[in-house]
């Protein structure tokens, strides 16, 4: 991934970061990683492939998708790139 690249996922991601932030009182889908055992992410801060336990919930941070139909999630105190096909909304809580 290039530099540029890394600074717009970074931004994309502080940005969606302060919009859940303004909107903390609004309630959410439920949403988690679909699969059992571990799968390797890109985590967009450090650039590398990290393991990531699936089947635990998440929280997306971005609406649309990247170019290769991709969302910043936050899960395990990371952020990681996940396609939307893995990503499983259970409902309101």
């Amino acid at each position: 991934m290039t530099t540029k690249a890394h600074e717009i996922y970074k931004s994309l991601a502080t940005k969606a970061l302060l919009q859940v932030q303004k909107k903390i009182k609004n309630l959410y889908d439920y949403e988690y990683l679909s699969g059992e055992g571990i799968k390797f992410y890109v985590n967009i801060d450090t650039k590398q492939m990290v393991p990531i336990k699936v089947g635990n919930l998440i929280t997306r941070l971005t609406e649309e998708t990247d170019d290769k139909g991709r969302h910043i999630v936050y899960i395990d105190n990371q952020k990681v790139l996940v396609p939307a096909s893995e990503i499983v909304c259970i409902g309101l809580n």
